[in-house]
C-alpha cells in the first residue's frame, strides 16, 4: 500500500516558515492567518485563501490574486523590513493606502488604494 501525504496549504507554508522566527506571534485557521502589527509602527497583515483566490491585506489595502505563489510574494513582503504602509487621511477617515518596498532606487509603490471622501 502506497501512502500519500497531503499538500501543504498555504497557511501550513506560511506556519513553517513563521516558525523559524518565534517572536512573531500570530493567529489562523483553516483558511486565513493574521499577522497583528508588532508595535506602534507596524500594520497588520493577514492571509486568507477561502473563495478561490488569495487575498493579502496590509491594514486597510486589500490585494488580491489567482496565484498562490505571488500572493505568498506579497505577503512576505508585508512582513519584511523592506516595507511600509503610508496612510493618506481626511476628516479623521483613513481614505488612501500606498503599499511600498525597498528597490534598488529608494521606495517603490507596490500597491496603492483609495476610497472617495
Amino acid at each position: 500500500m502506497r501512502y500519500t501525504f497531503p499538500m501543504a496549504t498555504p497557511i501550513d507554508k506560511i506556519v513553517a516558515k513563521l516558525s523559524k522566527h518565534p517572536e512573531i506571534r500570530y493567529e489562523r485557521d483553516e483558511f486565513s492567518i493574521v499577522v497583528p502589527k508588532n508595535d506602534l509602527e507596524g500594520f497588520d497583515v493577514a492571509f486568507d485563501c477561502g473563495g478561490g483566490r488569495f487575498a493579502v491585506t496590509v491594514e486597510g489595502l486589500h490585494l488580491y490574486f489567482e496565484e498562490e505563489e505571488r500572493a505568498l510574494d506579497a505577503f512576505g513582503v508585508a512582513l519584511s523590513d523592506a516595507a511600509r504602509l503610508k496612510v493618506t487621511s481626511r476628516g479623521g477617515r483613513d481614505c488612501q493606502w500606498d503599499f511600498e518596498y525597498v528597490g534598488e532606487d529608494g521606495w517603490v509603490s507596490y500597491a496603492s488604494a483609495a476610497v472617495p471622501t
